[in-house]
């Protein structure tokens, strides 16, 4: 059994860009790394107003 946490952050920025049909939402930076064979690691950072506003 695995235990796992998941960000509502990163599935609202990903609602929002294919909603709007975006490559990339002003105001958020996202990164992957891949952390072993099953392990993968996305960081949401909300740099701005647009971005917080984006996935409100």
């Amino acid at each position: 059994m695995y235990n796992f946490r998941t960000d509502l952050a990163d599935e609202r920025s990903d609602l929002y860009r294919k909603a709007n049909q975006l490559e990339q939402i002003d105001g958020i930076e996202t990164t992957q790394e891949q952390i072993g064979d099953k392990l993968k690691v996305t960081r949401v950072k909300i740099t701005n107003e647009k971005g917080e506003e984006a996935i409100r």
